[in-house]
């Protein structure tokens, strides 16, 4: 495995192994764990913010999703 991802991709994936396995049962049973996850790293957050910006609604309520997501984020696992 480490020599398809390098050594450094190698501790990326331990890295996100050993905080999985450090959260809570509760964090686990989270419906949207994965979206409160992407807040862990900053490429994450940026592909859901684009992800949000492409949304058929006013930039009012696109703003409104990303101060939501955010908060979720900074309060992410506690």
């Amino acid at each position: 495995m480490e020599a398809e991802l390098g050594e450094e991709g190698l501790k990326e994936v331990v890295d996100y192994l050993e905080l999985q396995a450090s959260l809570p049962d509760v964090v686990k049973a989270m419906p949207y764990r994965a979206l409160a996850f992407a807040g862990t790293q900053e490429e994450s957050r940026s592909v859901t913010f684009k992800y949000i910006d492409g949304f058929n609604v006013s930039e009012k309520e696109k703003d409104r999703y990303k101060v939501g997501i955010k908060d979720l984020w900074d309060r992410y696992p506690d």
